[in-house]
């Protein structure tokens, strides 16, 4: 991890900027990828074809992406992208939409079924050049080389190569305005739990540490505004720069034993992925701070916040523990999943076993037990 060549996506400053991209590299035409609701129900997209076709640069809106897009979704995409001859992509969108726009720059410029390329650095041929435009604070996918992928039956596939890493991508605050109340809280957290994670995780560098800890600094010195005003753009873009430097934080380090029995969680219950995140969280940062590696690295996290308030590490630790339930108090987020069912945990933990042994450096290595502990902590008394 420390010596791989990793990608990441170069920022661009405004729309124009955006074009005259495109134009530099000789891009005539372009597909965007929008969610539904984004064009149907909040236009976010109109700023965007105003530059395109004020630079003189056609465009092809696809629009049939739902919030949880499916194979036969993106293979449907990848086909109008070919027959319309596009050069290139724009995604517009969460962490789905623009996982699913990677997913058909895969099909566009590779053989095969998708599936095919499930698993760590099996993209042979770089994807058409791309830029992503995240309308969420969570997810970091304008930035990381992985994409989620469901199948037709609704189960999670990876995958992972730098070749589907963005070219490049745009920060712009006006994205968070119109997003729901849950959904923004949810993305808070989750950009929390991937800047912990990756700081966390043995095979951080010096730079996935730096990266983490200004993530989760911006995040305290911004929240407040922009959650309270729902007009502080200055906040707005704070919180996206955090998205972005958590995901560039995790797509070197990346995350470990929450998103691995989150994603076990989620795909069992269907529920928001940054809601489960934080409800692990602080469990599983008390079972950390049982290790005096963990002790250290969580007290430089407490720093970060600006949380230290005693020499002691553990007390630290504790206050970082405290502030992700006070913030989880503050978003209606629950101490427990009412959803979760006891004759479940042994698939679940089973699944979040496999997934961190095969792709994560972990501060502490589980077992199957220890997952089923975490469960039987977030569990509801009444199921």
């Amino acid at each position: 991890m420390h010596f791989i060549p990793f990608k990441y996506a170069k920022i661009l400053e405004n729309y124009q900027d955006l074009a005259e991209k495109l134009k530099k590299n000789n891009i005539k035409k372009v597909m965007i990828i929008v969610g539904k609701t984004i064009s149907s129900k909040y236009n976010l997209h109109k700023d965007l074809m105003d530059i395109l076709n004020k630079n003189g640069i056609i465009f092809l809106l696809y629009t049939n992406f739902t919030t949880t897009p499916l194979i036969k979704d993106i293979e449907d995409a990848a086909l109008v992208y070919k027959e319309s001859k596009a050069q290139a992509l724009i995604a517009l969108g969460g962490g789905s939409i623009i996982d699913a726009a990677k997913a058909v720059g895969v099909l566009v410029s590779n053989e095969g079924n998708i599936k095919k390329y499930q698993g760590i650095f099996k993209v042979k041929k770089k994807p058409p050049f791309m830029i992503a435009i995240p309308t969420t604070c969570g997810s970091g996918s304008e930035t990381t080389f992985a994409a989620v992928i469901k199948d037709n039956d609704l189960n999670n596939f990876i995958i992972v190569s730098n070749k589907i890493v963005p070219d490049y991508c745009l920060l712009e605050p006006k994205m968070l305005k119109c997003l729901p109340d849950d959904a923004f809280n949810y993305s808070i957290m989750d950009t929390i739990t991937h800047a912990i994670e990756s700081y966390l995780n043995i095979s951080a560098t010096r730079k996935t540490k730096k990266f983490a800890l200004k993530s989760l600094s911006l995040i305290k010195d911004n929240l407040n505004n922009a959650h309270s005003t729902k007009d502080d753009f200055v906040a707005y873009k704070a919180l996206l720069e955090a998205s972005y430097l958590a995901g560039r934080s995790f797509s070197r380090a990346m995350v470990g034993n929450i998103h691995s029995l989150t994603h076990g969680i989620c795909s069992y219950y269907n529920l928001p992925h940054g809601m489960v995140n934080a409800i692990i969280l602080p469990e599983m940062l008390k079972e950390y701070l049982k290790s005096n590696y963990c002790i250290n690295k969580i007290n430089k996290i407490s720093k970060a916040l600006n949380l230290q308030t005693l020499p002691d590490k553990i007390h630290n630790g504790l206050n970082v523990v405290d502030y992700i339930l006070l913030l989880n108090g503050k978003f209606d987020i629950p101490l427990v999943l009412k959803e979760l069912k006891e004759e479940d945990f042994d698939k679940i933990s089973d699944h979040a076993y496999q997934e961190a042994h095969l792709f994560y450096c972990t501060p502490l290595i589980f077992d199957i037990s220890d997952y089923k502990e975490i469960l039987y902590l977030i569990k509801s008394n009444n199921n």
